[in-house]
């Protein structure tokens, strides 16, 4: 028995040491080519393109759903594409902007459905290898939240370094790489492939989180004390899938109506035919990333984005 004993205790010091040598190894080359670290040039956008200036955050619904090139040319803007991936989370994304915003910028959060719900805002692994792998200039912090939700992946990122896969891999490829981003910050390397089959996602059966509508207001303060705007609109999404989730999607608009925050549109607006998405309910196709994008430019114009931009009288080139 105390054979079996130090035996065990042999093995899980073993499998400690090797999670620990795991957090401090570089991230992989395969890590390296993925799309998170295309966090490092959206950054650099924030920091670079001049005013007015137009901030879109959220997760892959922004990342595969918009044409920034037509905001520019319809609303004499510049648009800074800033989103990724859902799975860095809703509170990640909003206080990596903060870092970035400026006096009249106007920020627009369009958040995939299930970031709404349980514990989904506070991040899951992307939020791990962001935070390890990824360079930047500022200084990152998490809030408990956030810490609890991403500690179960850090046994999975460690092993990951000792896994072959992470160095010899295909790189043919490219939709989900570093590489799928033109300059601002939209996916569009899948602009002219065929969409691939989709089976819709069902209803949310975790509990609307609340805190995060908190968060929102808490959010909107902290821009307003910066001398910026912020808006909330929906998700493209694809039909199938919002009248699977309907219930839930209209309670959530009726407590964001509630909170008396900037909306902009409605979440059926955004109801998009399942001929216009891609590959995930949330991606849409050139089609439908253009449909998408002209039904935001008229929620932006009925909301007056425009002249708020221009009244603030900050301006830079285009």
């Amino acid at each position: 028995m105390a054979l079996f004993l130090r035996r065990l205790s042999v093995f899980f010091a073993v499998i400690i040491l090797l999670i620990i040598i795991g957090l401090f190894l570089p991230p992989t080359p395969k890590s390296r080519y993925s799309q998170l670290f295309s966090e490092i040039k959206k950054d650099s956008l924030l920091v670079n393109v001049p005013a007015p200036r137009l901030i879109l955050i959220g997760g892959s619904n922004i990342t595969f759903g918009l044409n920034s090139r037509l905001i520019k040319d319809s609303l004499k803007l510049n648009p800074v594409n800033a989103g990724i991936q859902m799975s860095v989370g809703a509170l990640y994304m909003l206080d990596n902007a903060l870092n970035y915003i400026k006096p009249g910028d106007v920020v627009i959060l369009a958040l995939e459905y299930s970031q709404y719900y349980g514990r989904a805002a506070y991040g899951e692994e992307a939020l791990l290898k962001t935070l390890l792998d990824i360079p930047s200039d500022n200084k990152r912090t998490l809030r408990k939240q956030q810490l609890f939700n991403i500690i179960e992946y850090v046994p999975k990122y460690s092993f990951s370094k000792f896994n072959p896969d992470e160095y010899i891999f295909d790189r043919s490829e490219g939709i989900y790489t570093v590489n799928a981003f033109n300059e601002y910050g939209d996916a569009d390397i899948h602009w002219n492939l065929s969409p691939r089959k989709i089976i819709p996602s069902g209803p949310e059966s975790r509990k609307l989180n609340d805190d995060l509508l908190e968060e929102f207001s808490r959010f909107n303060d902290k821009l307003n004390k910066l001398g910026a705007s912020f808006f909330i609109t929906f998700p493209c999404f694809q039909a199938s899938s919002y009248d699977n989730s309907r219930v839930q999607i209209e309670e959530l608009y009726r407590k964001l109506n509630e909170r008396s925050l900037r909306l902009l549109g409605t979440p059926e607006r955004y109801r998009m035919a399942d001929s216009l998405v891609f590959d995930s309910p949330y991606h849409l196709t050139k089609q439908g990333v253009d449909l998408r994008t002209r039904l935001l430019i008229g929620d932006m114009i009925d909301n007056g984005i425009p002249d708020l931009i221009y009244t603030t009288g900050i301006t830079g080139s285009i």
